[in-house]
């Protein structure tokens, strides 16, 4: 993410959620932004999948292979 910030790269961070394992962590970083510690779009860089076929979806969405 934060070599994102830099623009180092454009690639997504993608988190595969799998059981909800990273739910808390996503609450962390709304609740991040809610108090304007970290701004709307450096949130948008973290995406949730929900299983490996997700997050393969989000790749080719992404035109990374």
């Amino acid at each position: 993410v934060t070599w994102a910030q830099l623009g180092l790269h454009a690639k997504p961070v993608i988190l595969c959620n799998i059981e909800n394992y990273f739910a808390p962590m996503y609450g962390m970083l709304d609740h991040a932004v809610a108090e304007n510690f970290v701004t709307a779009e450096s949130r948008a860089r973290w995406r949730n999948a929900e299983g490996v076929t997700q997050v393969m979806q989000i790749l080719a969405g992404e035109g990374i292979s």
